[in-house]
């Protein structure tokens, strides 16, 4: 058995119903031929047409069900099992098998549409929808019901490598726009293994983000779609599944202490915790406060704790990140305690000012759309 390694593709294929109404096929412009056999040193590129080596290359995929691997699109590089005879000629093409390659790790992409989803007309230029009478105060009331169902406990998991009870997954999201649209948005979860932060899983949903944006209320808004990936995922791939969500928003640093990642925790009843960019003004708590904190500080390059004055309550932690100029806002979110929240987000960081399951879905998030958006219908 030998092992095609597809290092270009010559065209985008289109997502499930888009592939069986085009009927795009899958084409290869240059690959890697590399043996399995230890005792051979047989490895070569070839430029030569991909049909001229293996005819039925180019056959058509087949739609599946609206689930579609697209890893070549995001890293051009996939691994195609194919069987020959003695020597290294290539006899047959048996079926794309993708194991995706990273630079860094192995992982796994499936792309995911919303039923009906059609890309927007560039033309239109349309806006969220504007709120509905009576929406904003329905969704405080939903907050403050929820906020009452906030744990704030140690995580059901360890840090300590070995244990028996070892974070294995941890996982975080993002939503991304396409260029020059309100509307079109793309939602991704990521999967990173702890404590190696190798990237294990990758999903991507394609959604039309009407729902209004009211401050403080953002999670109605996005955590809808992130819901949808999360219960694929586990029906697809339960054991990535993961034990904890970071969330690039606020856990109970909230003015109604239900930030994003309490919405979610308490949604799927999961440990999560909020890292946020920005300072939330929650219960007197400022960006001049936390400033002078650090200022009056003995080590200012660290961490300190943010209490509210009206509620005595420490509500999340600020963190100087090394090497960035920001300062992160770490919150627990459900399930979570704060010393587990801030040592989980030390353990994930990796050089760049967000832990590192937020920082690849918003990274990866963005280069699925800049390398695909245009491609879609």
């Amino acid at each position: 058995m030998a092992t095609l390694d597809v290092i270009d593709w010559k065209q985008f294929i289109h997502a499930s119903e888009y592939v069986s109404q085009s009927s795009q096929s899958a084409r290869v412009d240059r690959w890697l031929i590399s043996s399995d056999d230890e005792s051979s040193d047989d490895e070569r590129i070839t430029d030569e047409p991909a049909d001229e080596l293996i005819p039925d290359l180019t056959e058509t995929i087949e739609p599946t069900d609206q689930l579609f691997d697209i890893r070549p699109i995001i890293q051009p590089e996939v691994q195609i099992h194919i069987q020959h005879e003695a020597g290294s000629n290539v006899k047959r093409f048996l079926r794309p098998k993708c194991e995706w390659l990273w630079p860094h790790s192995s992982t796994e992409v499936a792309i995911w549409f919303e039923e009906g989803w059609k890309k927007e007309n560039p033309q239109q230029r349309r806006n969220p929808d504007l709120p509905q009478k009576g929406l904003e105060a329905k969704w405080k009331a939903t907050q403050i019901e929820m906020a009452k169902q906030v744990k704030i406990e140690l995580p059901p998991f360890s840090l300590i490598i070995g244990s028996p009870n070892q974070l294995r997954y941890v996982g975080g999201f993002d939503i991304s726009f396409a260029k020059n649209s309100k509307i079109d948005a793309v939602t991704s979860v990521v999967v990173c293994e702890f404590p190696s932060m190798r990237v294990v899983y990758e999903t991507y949903y394609m959604i039309k983000l009407t729902a209004p944006y009211i401050p403080g209320l953002l999670a109605f808004r996005e955590i809808p779609s992130v819901l949808v990936l999360l219960e694929k995922l586990k029906s697809e791939r339960p054991d990535v599944y993961p034990q904890c969500m970071i969330v690039d928003g606020n856990g109970i640093l909230h003015m109604r202490g239900l930030g994003q990642a309490s919405h979610l925790g308490v949604t799927l009843d999961m440990p999560t915790l909020g890292v946020a960019k920005k300072l939330l003004v929650v219960d007197s708590i400022t960006d001049d406060v936390v400033e002078q904190a650090f200022e009056e500080s003995d080590d200012p390059t660290t961490s300190l704790p943010l209490i509210g004055k009206r509620t005595g309550k420490e509500l999340a932690i600020a963190l100087k990140v090394e090497g960035h100029p920001k300062t992160l806002f770490i919150s627990p979110g459900h399930r979570m305690d704060l010393t587990s929240a801030i040592e989980l987000v030390k353990a994930c960081m990796r050089g760049n000012e967000l832990p590192e399951p937020t920082f690849q879905a918003d990274g990866l998030s963005r280069i699925f759309l800049k390398k695909n958006y245009d491609n879609l219908r």
